[in-house]
């Protein structure tokens, strides 16, 4: 008889959304890991080989630091949160040493993204104090407050005029920083009332009154509301603030969505359809223009679609996860594509009728696939569950079931990331019966290889011993 497996819980699915700000997506792609690891592989044996210059009559140290704090990006995404953290101090390292070298001064300013980097991995590991901290410390240096101390090696706030000559958007990049990594760190470690009393006095700060930011700092007050169970006053805030430009609503989509969600979970079906006509017509309106067919966009759309499944609405979900599949598909967003596919996949089990001529081994086949070659730790394992739910259960494949089940959550015990998630999912995965432990396959050992490969030559890179 085949074993039953509890499909991901749908409220565990805005979870997993619960620290992405919808009003601060970002528009480039995820694609996938291996992808983007060979190409930057290949690159930094390039620079290696001389055919670019961190040094020299036109000094670029962003030539060199880019290659780590991308190699860094790649290792939080797999979840190997030591890896990266390793590679943004070795990025740190090399600054240093260049500047005890007394070579160009820009060297300091490139010690401030793998800084800003660090921080986002301790947000990541839900270590609030030390991410905040980390924020702080970088925007109180930009804008002339105070020195700033990495790893012991003091920079001079006296610097930054310099720095500012070259990066004429360290500023804005500093104020963006401290605001939205800030609120993504509350929201990782989970502490809302913490979340609200950092955001009380930003709120009428002279630094953040630009709407860029205002719907950023409306958003994550809304959230910590909604997650606190105060709805009345998080739809009170929502609405207000919805109500000064209804002209512009398609640039409010996420900020609807969260509306929608509070009027399922209060039960008000009304008002949570009418809010879900708008949606359906802001998305019309928005995928009616090229432009706007971005990996932002599809997040956005997929949100769209998890609040008309949490409402009941089962076409429309099917609609809008279609929609974010293809812009998704289009774009090379691999982690778009994985969470598109995974809904689409939950619809068809429940209303076949819903996607007319998609059939579940279809969706299964694309997803499977689509999960193999994923190296996105959290999302892969996700991905996994939800084909263990749908696996065939007749003629031998619930080996397959079982498998697929082990190695999600063997991904998510190796996983270093958002700890209170990982629990919830690691809780829900049922693992009786079969080995205790299950070797990994062949595309995931050739693939660690790869980014194991790249993670080694960056530590060991010095650009002082290649001179």
């Amino acid at each position: 008889m085949a074993a039953t497996v509890a499909t991901i819980d749908d409220g565990l699915l805005f979870d997993l959304e619960s620290t992405c700000l919808l009003s601060a997506v970002e528009g480039k792609p995820r694609r996938p890991l291996l992808v983007v690891a060979r190409e930057l592989l290949d690159e930094f044996e390039a620079f290696r080989s001389g055919e670019k210059s961190a040094e020299g009559p036109n000094a670029v140290p962003s030539n060199l630091i880019y290659f780590y704090n991308m190699g860094s990006l790649i290792q939080y995404h797999r979840g190997e949160l030591q890896k990266a953290e390793e590679v943004c101090s070795r990025a740190i390292a090399i600054c240093r040493e260049m500047l005890e070298e007394n070579r160009s001064a820009h060297w300091g300013s490139e010690m401030l993204q793998p800084l800003i980097n660090l921080g986002r991995i301790e947000a990541a590991r839900a270590d609030l104090q030390t991410s905040l901290s980390i924020f702080n410390s970088v925007y109180q240096y930009v804008f002339g407050s105070r020195d700033l101390t990495i790893d012991g090696y003091r920079l001079s706030s006296n610097l930054v005029p310099t720095f500012l000559e070259r990066e004429t958007k360290l500023q804005e990049i500093a104020r963006t920083v401290y605001l939205t990594d800030s609120i993504r760190a509350y929201l990782f470690a989970e502490d809302y009332s913490g979340l609200l009393c950092f955001l009380e006095p930003l709120a009428s700060s002279s630094q953040y009154q630009d709407q860029f930011f205002t719907k950023r700092i409306i958003e994550a007050k809304a959230r910590s509301l909604i997650a606190l169970k105060q709805t009345r006053r998080a739809l009170e805030l929502l609405s207000t603030f919805l109500r000064l430009d209804p002209a512009s609503a398609w640039k409010n989509i996420g900020l609807y969505c969260l509306v929608g969600n509070i009027y399922s979970v209060s039960g008000r079906p009304d008002d949570a359809r009418k809010v879900l006509g708008m949606i359906e017509k802001c998305v019309d309106f928005v995928t009616a223009i090229p432009a706007h067919e971005s990996a932002a966009t599809a997040h956005i759309i997929y949100y769209a679609a998890l609040t008309a499944w949490q409402a009941g609405n089962v076409q429309l979900t099917a609609s809008l996860a279609k929609r974010s599949l293809s812009i998704c598909e289009k774009a090379g967003h691999e982690v778009g594509t994985l969470k598109a596919l995974c809904l689409l996949l939950k619809i068809a089990t429940r209303d076949p009728l819903a996607l007319n001529e998609t059939t579940v081994g279809v969706l299964y086949e694309r997803l499977l696939v689509a999960t193999l070659e994923c190296s996105y730790g959290i999302e892969k394992a996700i991905a996994l569950h939800e084909l263990a739910m749908f696996a065939p259960s007749n003629n031998g494949f619930d080996g397959t079931r079982k498998a697929l089940l082990l190695r999600a959550g063997e991904i998510l015990r190796e996983n270093q990331a958002r700890p209170p998630i990982r629990r919830r999912l690691l809780a829900g995965l049922r693992k009786d019966g079969g080995p205790e432990r299950l070797e990994k396959d062949a595309t995931d050992e050739a693939g660690d290889a790869l980014l194991d490969g790249l993670y080694r030559r960056l530590l060991n890179y010095s650009p002082l011993a290649q001179s």
